[in-house]
């Protein structure tokens, strides 16, 4: 279901997890920390995100799994946080952020209501 901001879906799905590392032929990995992935990413009103990560530690501090931004600002303006996705501090449990007109750091209502697995591979989907 496309994204709007009363909802946020999850999902964890190793039949596509077992597709995908298929179709990429074992390759399926996390990339390095600070990786930027592209410099031009175009949003809408209505979208959906999709993608898998696999949590190997808890730490005390956020950790950012995918922080998509249309500014140089890492908070708090509209634009900034289109959307965060980070880990809370000392779990597993994720945080996701969509900035919107009233706030750039807006929590997605909802989070997971349990811990990802240490060491499996997750399915997030917004």
């Amino acid at each position: 279901a496309p994204f709007n901001t009363d909802t946020c879906e999850w999902a964890c799905d190793e039949e596509s997890y077992r597709r995908t590392d298929e179709l990429l032929g074992g390759a399926v990995e996390a990339p390095d920390t600070d990786l930027v992935l592209t410099t031009t990413y175009d949003t809408s009103s209505d979208y959906q995100i999709e993608f898998w990560v696999r949590p190997k530690e808890v730490t005390e501090d956020w950790r950012n799994i995918l922080f998509v931004r249309a500014t140089d600002n890492e908070c708090c303006e509209y634009r900034d946080r289109i959307p965060l996705f980070m880990f809370n501090p000392g779990e597993t449990t994720l945080r996701v952020v969509v900035g919107s007109f009233e706030s750039g750091d807006q929590v997605c209502p909802g989070r997971t209501e349990s811990a990802l697995p240490l060491n499996e591979w997750s399915q997030v989907r917004l």
